[in-house]
């Protein structure tokens, strides 16, 4: 065996065995101090000095052969975890996500559970329904925080016995990372994102002292500590040049694949540095590392769980959602991921305005042939209340930062549509001119809004009006749809200058003919045809014959459904449907 092959060998090695080190210790974000304890007894016997800031990262100091120069490297040591969010009265741990972890794949799985006292359980999480033997909706109930706990292997029958046990509320909750070494060369394991960078940096002090080799420049290893949160990055030393070591993402539209080095180029945040993406590629040709440049735009898509009933997917914004597939029904939202203001500037970092965002292809192609064809064109605006709660952040999550942290909730309305308008400004200075701006943004749900007008009127009424004076000085219509009873928003969404409000939801509450002897002059109506009645012919018919004469005198009415039309609605129906709207008039 040549000495390289056995120099190889050794640096294997060392590799694999530190990174069991670093995941054999449990440290989801707040939770770290074990694992870098590991990382900088490692870095002190390999003979380098390491210190902690007061943010808990681990800085390892590397000497240069050269001055006057600083460079950085860094990955992050936590990972993601749960906490005790309390006790039921059966003595189970009901828990809350600390970073994103994605909880639909922690059923059934191990974990331990780690007290204020130093003491240590062991538990498993578990659905409320976990058994199919005695529970009719084991495999249906939602895989959420509010359907999941944690069994503890204690003898418990209640909550008392629990506390008795010095288990309580901020305890963390670490899931079983199941590391396992293939004889074929593999390390599975969960926690790869960031250990296994990590572990390589590791080796690389490892290499330097083995070869007796040191950097040309002064060079800082700092391991972080609060990545999953979204500020991993704070308190870094100060040097010249940075480069973070983390998992690269493999999917659609990405050329790498595991078995590469991964240069990422851009995320959505922007390009990342030209001259340092261009270096890193030419380092690897240079030493003949196989490697891929890609861009890293949004969180990963994966598809959870594809059965003949539903699919469960993870949605460009980390949002865990359920859509049925034979049912008319809107997605079923399980998880969400950026809960936290902290994980909101993560998320805002990828929004930057970017010209790729823009379907140039699609435009080119689709524009000539709806002028030709004399269609309406709208704009789809995709900022506010609605978008920010089902999309992004969760309902809950959403509606407490109304009142407990309004300007993040004004911070996130202002950025999504900061960047709607961007986007928008380049393809009307290209030629592609529409028609009117239409937005969703349910602002109710059956008998009353999500908030108070106060509310709407501080916090979401100046985003609506300025997308309304956007669209106007553009010389367009503003054209808002709202779900669910809106009614007593109506005056203040009016001061806006909107010019069309759709759907009309007849059966939350929205009253068509009041609205129409009420705001008709000053308001296009567009819907008021209750979508429950499509399934009978003659009693949809009815009210189209009721309501559509009255809605379109004088004008300013757009005959709809209040809603999707169900699927069961046949064709030759629909077709009588749309007959009788034309004889009960068109302009």
């Amino acid at each position: 065996m040549t000495e390289e092959k056995m120099q190889g060998e050794a640096r294997q090695a060392f590799l694999v065995n530190t990174l069991q080190k670093l995941l054999g210790q449990d440290s989801p974000t707040g939770f770290t101090e074990r694992v870098v304890t590991v990382a900088e007894e490692i870095a002190r016997e390999l003979g380098f000095d390491a210190h902690r800031t007061n943010k808990g990262n681990l800085v390892i100091t590397v000497p240069g052969r050269e001055g006057g120069h600083k460079v950085g490297l860094c990955a992050h040591v936590d990972t993601l975890g749960l906490m005790v969010r309390s006790v039921t009265a059966d003595g189970m741990l009901m828990v809350t996500k600390v970073g994103g972890p994605l909880l639909p794949t922690l059923d059934g799985e191990y974990c331990r559970i780690y007290t204020r006292e130093g003491k240590v359980y062991t538990g498993t999480v578990l659905s409320l329904s976990p058994s199919v033997h005695v529970q009719d909706d084991a495999a249906t109930r939602p895989r959420d925080e509010k359907n999941m706990a944690v069994r503890i292997d204690e003898k418990v029958h209640n909550k008392e016995d629990v506390l008795a046990l010095g288990i309580a509320a901020g305890d963390y909750v670490c899931y079983d990372p199941k590391t396992v070494v293939t004889g074929s060369g593999f390390v599975k394991s969960r926690f790869l994102d960031d250990k296994a960078s990590a572990a390589c940096l590791l080796t690389l002090l490892w290499q330097m002292r083995e070869t007796g080799t040191l950097p040309r420049y002064e060079t800082y290893l700092t391991f972080t500590v609060h990545e999953e949160v979204g500020h991993g990055g704070a308190t870094l030393p100060v040097v010249d040049e940075l480069l973070a070591v983390d998992m690269g993402c493999i999917g659609e539209d990405l050329g790498c694949t595991e078995y590469q080095v991964s240069i990422c180029a851009k995320d959505n945040g922007g390009p990342y540095d030209y001259d340092m993406v261009s270096r890193l590629v030419k380092l690897a040709k240079e030493h003949q590392v196989d490697y891929s440049v890609d861009i890293s735009p949004q969180y990963p898509c994966t598809v959870v769980e594809d059965n003949a009933r539903y699919q469960m997917v993870t949605s460009p914004w980390g949002v865990t959602m359920k859509q049925f597939k034979e049912e008319d029904s809107t997605p079923e939202f399980l998880d969400f991921k950026v809960c936290t203001p902290e994980a909101w500037e993560e998320a805002k970092a990828r929004m930057a305005y970017s010209p790729d965002r823009i379907p140039w292809d699609y435009l080119q192609d689709a524009y000539p042939r709806w002028k030709a064809e004399g269609s309406w064109i709208q704009a789809g605006f995709w900022f506010g209340f609605d978008v920010t709660h089902s999309w992004m952040a969760g309902t809950e999550t959403l509606l407490i930062a109304l009142l407990e942290e309004p300007e993040w909730v004004k911070d996130m309305f202002d950025t999504y549509l900061s960047r709607c308008i961007a986007c928008f400004d380049a393809v009307w200075d290209a030629g592609y001119v529409f028609d009117e701006i239409y937005w969703p943004d349910d602002m109710g749900y059956k008998g009353t809004p999500f908030f108070s007008n106060q509310t709407y009127r501080d916090l979401l009424q100046p985003f609506h009006r300025r997308a309304v004076e956007w669209a106007h000085a553009k010389g367009i219509q503003a054209h808002l749809h709202s779900c669910g009873d809106v009614m007593p928003l109506i005056p203040d969404i009016l001061d806006t200058g909107v010019d069309a409000l759709n759907p009309l939801e007849v059966k939350a509450g929205m009253e068509p003919l009041r609205l129409k002897k009420e705001v008709g002059d000053r308001l296009v109506l567009h819907g008021g045809i209750n979508a429950v009645l499509w399934d009978d012919k003659e009693a949809i018919v009815a009210e189209i014959e009721r309501l559509v004469p009255a809605l379109k005198e004088n004008g300013g009415y757009i005959f709809s459904s209040d809603h999707s039309i169900p699927n069961t609605v046949s064709l030759e129906n629909f077709r009588e449907i749309v007959a009788a709207v034309k004889r009960a008039g068109a302009y």
